[in-house]
């Protein structure tokens, strides 16, 4: 199950999928999420609050959980780093093309990270560059019948 909340920022909505890292996984379980994202259109611009349900499946798979900008975004070598975090690169095919690089560091029950983006605009025009931050915690088990 992918978890997606959107961001305002420069005229584009995003979609990030909300996860844990490698080095120290989430138990699985309900959670609760807010993501923070600052543009040069719009800065510190906060997402509503949302929730997602996490299984055992989808914590047991490391890349399938890290978060990424949008469904057609990979994480690609992430390297486990001490106390519990892990950085890893992002590329994304688009609309719109991405690159960039996210950091998440993680207990069982809580996490927190950020992500450093370049958009790829019009052909000849800068990147627009886009961060987010976000956090997590697990509020408890998952409601019945969801998978």
């Amino acid at each position: 199950m992918r978890f997606r909340i959107f961001a305002a920022g420069a005229g584009l909505l995003l979609a990030m999928g909300a996860t844990a890292a490698v080095a120290a996984p989430m138990q699985p379980g309900l959670w609760e999420v807010l993501t923070h994202a600052d543009t040069v259109a719009s800065p510190e611009s906060a997402s509503p609050v949302s929730r997602v349900c996490f299984t055992q499946q989808d914590v047991a798979k490391t890349l399938k959980t890290l978060p990424v900008p949008s469904p057609g975004c990979q994480s690609l070598n992430p390297l486990s780093g001490k106390e519990g975090t892990t950085s890893y690169d992002i590329v994304c095919a688009g609309p719109p093309a991405m690159r960039g690089k996210g950091s998440i560091a993680t207990t069982a029950t809580a996490y927190e990270g950020s992500m450093q983006l370049a958009i790829k605009t019009a052909p000849g025009k800068p990147d627009a560059p886009v961060n987010f931050t976000f956090a997590g915690r697990r509020v408890g088990d998952c409601p019945a019948g969801t998978k």
